[in-house]
């Protein structure tokens, strides 16, 4: 009989809580497999509680107190291991242009940054006009007033256009204003 993903949920937070409970249900998974009964052994979840260092990528099985997170990377030594790297501006860039590369077409941020794999929610400013420099970016607002990203096409100048249906940010639209615009 197949057991449902709550069930199993329930099986591996026990065992990452109860020390006794991980043991027995260990004891109970091997003699199984030693008395032949595969059936039984298969049911019973063997989980192996390991470390992934988000610096370095290395895992690894602790030792010593099941219960202790540990204080540093054994590989890296950096006690940072369970926070990602922010990413940098050059890591930004190139995952952008190598999206907007391969789609070939304009996009907007959401879809950039969902094909690109971002963390960011929203684009930093300060990067987005870097790359307008860097990689020759040009944002664009359509008719219905979506921003959409593309690369200059080569040849053709900054500032000129290119869908005939865009207006240049910063230019007014139907949309109601705030009292701070």
């Amino acid at each position: 009989m197949p057991l449902t993903r709550d069930f199993k949920e329930t099986i591996r937070d026990r065992v990452r809580r109860d020390p006794k409970f991980r043991q027995e249900l260990l004891r109970e998974g091997l003699e199984a497999m030693l008395a032949g009964d595969i059936a039984v052994a298969k049911t019973v979840p063997i989980t192996v509680m390991g470390y992934h260092c988000e610096r370095c990528g290395h895992e690894w099985i602790p030792r010593g107190e099941p219960n202790m997170e540990p204080k540093t990377c054994p590989k890296c030594k950096s006690p940072y291991w369970d926070r990602a790297r922010k990413m940098s501006y050059e890591d930004f860039s190139g995952r952008i242009k190598a999206t907007l590369v391969r789609t070939a077409r304009p996009m907007t941020w959401t879809e950039i940054r969902t094909a690109a794999a971002l963390p960011q929610l929203y684009p930093n400013n300060l990067w987005v006009h870097r790359l307008e420099r860097d990689i020759s970016l040009i944002r664009h607002r359509s008719s219905d007033g979506v921003i959409l990203w593309q690369l200059k096409p080569e040849g053709e100048p900054l500032h000129a256009q290119t869908h005939s249906a865009t207006i240049p940010l910063g230019t007014p639209t139907s949309r109601k204003k705030s009292t701070l615009e």
